[in-house]
């Protein structure tokens, strides 16, 4: 009699959500990202888009717009397609070209420090998968703001790119060869907030 109470309870809880389905309009797009990381919080994410190689579409960033991110990176130059500032009227969100390798990184990270030290909403990088390009974005992160190693950071980025990571050499290689900024440096008290 006990477990029936429970059931009847349990399905009167859930069933009005479960007829109303999920909103199509705000929380689908955001969903379609794959392989979405939270890298420092509240203040750096990174993901995949939704399948392809193409860049998120206007839909896609209008959630993230609504989600309270100021700036959103997508890191090839192929297929890259509304850019700019984007207005969903809570929020702006400028959806830009960044590449991960060598000096291009530069304004991604330029643009996290500012959330960090002036506040506004978090700064995400995409790529295609969410696994190679945003994860070197992620090591390098981690070696830039949290002064983990260059071997520390490469070994990170081998656990999320998955089966084919070590044919990515050339990434590897990337990886190792950052120089962290001395000018972008976190102080001790961000990073013990901000650090894994």
């Amino acid at each position: 009699m006990c477990r029936n109470s429970i059931y009847l309870a349990l399905v009167s809880f859930l069933l009005p959500a479960l007829l109303a389905g999920p909103d199509r309009a705000s929380a689908q797009p955001v969903k379609e990202l794959r392989e979405v990381r939270t890298i420092l919080p509240g203040v750096l994410t990174t993901a995949g888009g939704s399948g392809g190689m193409n860049s998120l579409d206007q839909g896609q960033i209008q959630v993230l717009c609504k989600e309270g991110y100021s700036t959103v990176y997508y890191l090839y130059a192929e297929k890259f397609s509304n850019p700019g500032l984007n207005d969903c009227g809570v929020n702006k969100t400028d959806y830009l070209l960044a590449r991960f390798e060598g000096e291009h990184i530069r304004p991604i990270f330029t643009r996290v420090k500012q959330v960090v030290e002036q506040g506004g909403g978090p700064v995400m990088a995409h790529c295609w998968n969410g696994r190679h390009a945003s994860g070197a974005v992620a090591a390098k992160a981690f070696m830039q703001f949290c002064d983990w190693s260059a071997e520390r950071a490469v070994e990170y980025w081998l656990l999320h790119a998955g089966s084919d990571g070590p044919a990515f050499k050339f990434v590897i290689r990337d990886i190792r060869g950052f120089a962290p900024y001395s000018d972008l440096k976190l102080t001790t008290a961000d990073q013990a907030r901000l650090c894994p």
